[in-house]
């Protein structure tokens, strides 16, 4: 961004040579990923890059409505009519939910959408609180999480166990882990966001500390969550990691075990009200910024509305018809590859060989060791080995099993 800005400025001077040093990015001007594959890779690029972003950011929203839908109507004790309390077999390897099952679904997805599309049209700004406190309980219940899967490991009877580490490593299954790299990809994308969470940020000098910061702590804590859980529940592990508490909210278990259980359940539903309107708004910014003839124009609040209440609708329309998180999580996932390790890597590589030719100086206020064309080049060609050995792990038989 910093050194798309340089070329922005230069060109706007109309002149040969601007500050050899390429500057701070400003807090008045927005670049977002599709525009910067435009200045460095070209239109046909960027058309690619966006179309990627979109299905992905698509697929993610898609998923959204299922988790919202799945968890109110396990919970919601309606049985009359053509409705039904729902229950973790409905959700199993169908694309939809059957019977009075599906009702009780879209019913939940409905009230979901009556609260999620107004949110999804307001500004960041006006979301920053909802953001904070998200964040804060997000932080707790993966703690919670962890903590309790330990505790239930270290006091568990070795009788109780009904298969030993020995057994458990030899069931594990080469084809499945291929399956399953696109969603640790999934669980680490952030690319897409960092323009519209960029922006807002006053103290730019701090970027740096920032978004290494929040990938080491998102890395601890997912590893952290994967490696307890599985410990705990061993080959009895649902695909869903919140639902694996929700044998505990049975009244046969004491009053602070089920609340907590309550809330691991449900706050993946609670959590998506954060989750959901960020996703939107970026989303809408990509389409409005490539479209924009003038990029120091921002778009009227009407148009951002329209704007945000289509991406916004989309995807809930969708996930009435299909639930089955595991398969978009394994093919957004796979989307996910292009997204982090191929046009990252292009994209650097690209802007640094067009400053040079510039006479423009390559290294930004935010450039370090991990910036250079030698690790470039390795995530570059890490993509391709991960995409191609995905790809075979998905075409083989029974890896989506």
């Amino acid at each position: 961004m910093a050194r798309a800005q340089a070329i922005e400025t230069r060109a706007l001077r109309n002149s040969e040579v601007v500050d050899c040093q390429v500057g701070e990015i400003r807090t008045d001007r927005r670049f977002e990923l599709p525009e910067l594959c435009q200045i460095f890779l070209g239109r046909v690029t960027s058309i690619c890059y966006l179309l990627a972003l979109l299905f992905y950011l698509f697929l993610s929203q898609w998923m959204a409505s299922p988790i919202i839908g799945t968890a109110v109507a396990t919970n919601m004790p309606i049985n009359s009519g053509v409705f039904r309390q729902c229950n973790e077999k409905d959700f199993g390897p169908h694309l939809h939910p059957t019977d009075g099952c599906w009702n009780t679904y879209a019913l939940s997805v409905l009230l979901f959408s009556v609260v999620i599309i107004p949110l999804s049209c307001l500004e960041l700004k006006e979301l920053a609180v909802i953001q904070v406190i998200m964040a804060l309980f997000r932080f707790i219940m993966l703690l919670v999480m962890s903590i309790y899967s330990i505790v239930s490991v270290a006091e568990e009877d070795d009788s109780s166990d009904t298969s030993s580490d020995d057994d458990v490593f030899t069931k594990f299954n080469i084809q499945g882990l291929l399956a399953a790299v696109p969603v640790f990809v999934f669980a680490q994308m952030l690319q897409s966001s960092i323009p519209s969470l960029t922006q807002p940020i006053s103290n730019k000098r701090r970027l740096v500390v920032f978004y290494s910061a929040v990938f080491l702590v998102t890395t601890i804590l997912y590893s952290m969550v994967g490696v307890t859980v599985a410990m705990y529940k061993k080959n009895n592990i649902l695909e869903v990691c919140s639902a694996n508490w929700k044998s505990l909210t049975s009244p046969e278990h004491g009053a602070a075990v089920r609340a907590l259980s309550y809330f691991i359940v449900l706050f993946p539903a609670i959590d998506i009200w954060s989750a959901y309107p960020l996703t939107v708004i970026i989303m809408a910014n990509m389409v409005e910024n490539m479209y924009n003839n003038d990029p120091m124009q921002t778009p009227s609040r009407a148009t951002r509305v329209v704007h945000r209440f289509f991406w916004a609708t989309m995807p809930i329309v969708a996930s009435v018809f299909i639930t089955n998180l595991v398969i978009l999580d394994k093919y957004d996932g796979l989307i996910a590859y292009f997204i982090v390790f191929w046009f990252p890597a292009l994209l650097q590589y690209k802007s640094r060989k067009v400053c040079e030719e510039l006479c423009l100086s390559t290294d930004t206020p935010y450039s370090s060791w991990y910036s250079g064309n030698k690790v470039v080049l390795v995530v570059f060609l890490f993509g391709i080995v991960v995409t191609l050995a995905t790809f075979v792990g998905f075409v083989l038989p029974g890896s989506l099993s």
